[in-house]
């Protein structure tokens, strides 16, 4: 467990400024540019309130991303993979739009609009 905390500290890089969010590239495999082109695809306001997106590089990671609601931040596992970002982003949307944590979390209705709605505005 040690050698992993290690491993992932030599990596971290400077968080980089995006609009009102840090970004944090966890892999030197990550195109950065590629990352930052896929989140200025998305609109603004879709955007707004998160505090932070951090890209891993795992290979055969468990899932795909993540969103913890209570801290407005997203890990995405798969570099920058587009589906993967709208998803979580979909997550903060519920959020947002006060749709309950249990239906966002268990991708009911709200969520799936939520989805198709950023998918669309890209």
């Amino acid at each position: 467990m040690i050698n992993k905390l290690i491993i992932l500290a030599l990596v971290i890089t400077f968080p980089v400024e995006y609009k009102e969010m840090d970004l944090y590239f966890l892999s030197h495999y990550i195109d950065q540019e590629e990352c930052i082109n896929n989140l200025n695809s998305i609109p603004d306001k879709y955007l707004e309130g998160i505090n932070s997106i951090s890209f891993f590089d795992i290979r055969k990671p468990v899932k795909a991303g993540h969103y913890f609601y209570f801290a407005q931040k997203i890990d995405i596992f798969v570099g920058c993979d587009m589906s993967t970002i709208v998803h979580e982003v979909a997550h903060h949307k519920n959020k947002i739009d006060k749709v309950s944590f249990r239906d966002s979390y268990l991708h009911k209705e709200p969520f799936d609009q939520a989805f198709k709605e950023i998918a669309d505005a890209r």
